[in-house]
């Protein structure tokens, strides 16, 4: 039987809060780390929205007002975990 993540083991998971530079390459679909454009969208809760780019493979979630990214943080490695959606370990 899988025991479901904590708040504590996915606070580890999140990586540092995006630049508002970073946040308007994100609102122009472009990757902040490699200028690609294209995501694979991940699951969502509430008003943020999982995302991988198809170029690097970098994990962002976001929070989107519109067409425009308000808020967002990279996820460090295990970022997948949380783009699957399997919470469990």
């Amino acid at each position: 039987m899988k025991e479901l993540l904590g708040n504590d083991d996915l606070i580890g998971l999140i990586g540092t809060q995006l630049t508002p530079e970073q946040l308007d390459k994100l609102s122009e679909a472009q990757c902040p780390k490699c200028s690609y454009r294209g995501f694979q969208l991940g699951p969502r809760g509430g008003a943020a929205q999982n995302i991988r780019c198809c170029g690097c493979g970098k994990y962002y979630n976001v929070i989107t007002r519109g067409w425009r990214v308000v808020m967002g943080s990279e996820l460090n490695e295990g970022g997948s975990t949380i783009l699957s959606g399997e919470l469990s370990r």
